[in-house]
């Protein structure tokens, strides 16, 4: 019985720091990309951490942000790997390509 409370504990630990992890991330690069674009071209005001992680949030409801699971049964523990592999990779591959790629366009607006 502990060593399943260890685990169970153990994951939500991994989940809550990815998700963390995750926002500092999503939060930099949305607040980047609108200073580099956003601000120069409307005239607005920058946004802080918070103000670009809330954007990401919003834009991620609007857009049905899931994770899409094979239809086979899983274990628990492996449908959580599976979230935070998928959410790593989010974090530490595409969103930092996305950020190259606004530094790349900013440079010939």
């Amino acid at each position: 019985m502990n060593n399943n409370i260890q685990k169970v504990f153990g994951f939500v630990s991994i989940v809550i720091i990815s998700i963390l992890i995750s926002a500092l991330v999503d939060g930099y690069i949305v607040k980047k990309l609108w200073s580099w674009f956003i601000v120069p071209i409307f005239e607005l005001k920058a946004l802080s951490l918070a103000q670009a992680y809330g954007l990401c949030m919003v834009f991620r409801a609007l857009s049905g942000y899931s994770l899409k699971l094979n239809d086979e049964e899983k274990e628990f523990g492996e449908v959580v790997v599976q979230a935070v592999v998928v959410l790593m990779f989010r974090v530490f591959m595409l969103m930092p390509l996305l950020l190259l790629i606004g530094k790349f366009v900013k440079n010939f607006i």
